[in-house]
């Protein structure tokens, strides 16, 4: 078998095994956007221009408090540096509009045992490396005069009951959300009465993983105020059964198109053995797509599979370029070996894929929402198909081809 066919097949078995895997994990083979499952999209725009980082800042403390909801699907997402995208599957409008605008609820407990609550924080700093005790990842933050008294009183009160060092638990909007112990030295300094301001919550490690426990906390303690207002510009939903009508309309035209493509193909060669080939391989270029897209968790929307749908259609006009080359008849083409028409049909294959891609990019990347996942979906299609379709097409058509002339 020729290696461009193999690596075709090995594709397919990786495309079905990832799909399958994720059907047994989602009940699913790829992940659906909210034009799909339902849900509802709402876009945030902030009262100022923000920096990289806070806006990073504002988007982990949106995550951090939808996550206390308990909600099975949420993407927010920033947009430049004013405006944030927020998925809720399987919201409506007026849930999501509830849950969003609302400010979140910090309480700290030992023992059930309210320490201080987020309106006592009187900032919160960004995630750091101590040096002291050991090193690790920690996030200060001060209390103001009420918190840091409130802090120490509950403090001796639970160790008053209990000798062992009792966890501070963090609870967002009522749901426990981190819990953490207090350190030895912190809690002798409480048991003489000393008030402490200055406070460091550690994460007991360096590594990426501690790091990234110290941004969740971070979030978590800054969740009760975002750095800057937000308003709701644009609140939309999609019901589920709307969804799957929008599915069953999309899957009907895709078959009609199929259909059409086959007779449109068999009527110009008027050979089978050139059809299905290339039908084959559009059906496998799509198989291939949604295993990427199982693969990278990416969302199939109805953009999407729009994108599909272009990928796919590019597809059988680049096989027909290759056809073409392959059959070309002309004297002057008759000193061309199949080989090196094969080969000048995959060059002009490969420099029409690459400014698909160079025009798909920016909208993959600078836009949002709708026109970021047709473009992301048509250049995975692109990409597939100029280094695993179209070669693979190439070599099949060759190898029956030249069956069929020695069988002639």
């Amino acid at each position: 078998m020729k290696r461009e066919i193999l690596l075709l097949v090995i594709a397919l078995l990786v495309s079905v095994a990832a799909m399958g895997y994720r059907y047994a994990e989602w009940g699913s083979p790829v992940k659906t956007g909210l034009d799909i499952q339902g849900g509802t999209k709402v876009i945030l725009k902030l009262e100022k221009q923000v920096a990289i980082e806070e806006m990073e800042t504002i988007r982990s403390i949106l995550q951090t408090r939808l996550n206390s909801y308990g909600l099975k699907d949420i993407k927010v997402r920033a947009w430049g540096d004013q405006f944030v995208s927020v998925d809720i599957a399987g919201a409506t409008p007026e849930e999501a509009e509830g849950i969003i605008g609302k400010p979140g609820k910090l309480e700290v407990k030992m023992k059930n045992i309210t320490a201080f609550t987020g309106g006592e924080l009187k900032a919160v700093y960004a995630p750091t490396i101590e040096a002291f005790p050991t090193r690790t990842w920690g996030i200060p933050f001060t209390l103001n005069d009420e918190g840091a008294k409130k802090f120490m009183e509950v403090a001796v009160e639970t160790k008053a009951t209990d000798n062992r060092s009792i966890p501070v638990d963090m609870y967002l909007d009522d749901k426990l959300v981190n819990s953490a112990p207090i350190s030895p030295e912190l809690g002798q300094d409480l048991e003489r009465g000393t008030q402490q301001r200055e406070l460091v919550i550690t994460t007991g490690g360096v590594d990426e993983a501690a790091k990234k426990e110290a941004y969740r906390i971070y979030a978590i303690l800054r969740s009760g105020s975002l750095p800057v207002k937000i308003e709701i510009v644009s609140i939309s939903g999609v019901s589920p059964f709307l969804g799957r009508q929008f599915v069953r309309v999309a899957g009907l035209a895709g078959i009609a198109a199929i259909i059409v493509i086959t007779l449109i193909i068999f009527v110009r060669y008027r050979r089978p053995k050139i059809t299905w080939p290339i039908m084959f391989t559009c059906l496998s270029e799509a198989i291939i797509i949604l295993g990427v897209a199982a693969i990278i968790k990416w969302d199939i929307d109805l953009p999407s599979i729009a994108g599909i749908l272009a990928a796919i259609g590019t597809g059988v006009d680049n096989q027909i370029v290759i056809t073409d080359e392959v059959l070309r008849g002309k004297i002057e083409e008759k000193r061309l070996s199949m080989r090196a028409r094969i080969e000048r049909a995959l060059f002009i294959i490969f420099t029409s894929a690459a400014t698909i891609i160079v025009a798909m990019l920016p909208l993959a990347f600078l836009a949002m929402g709708a026109i970021s996942g047709f473009a992301v979906t048509t250049i995975i299609g692109v990409i597939v198909g100029v280094f695993i379709t179209r070669p693979a097409y190439a070599q099949i058509i060759r190898q029956l081809l030249e069956m069929e002339a020695s069988e002639a």
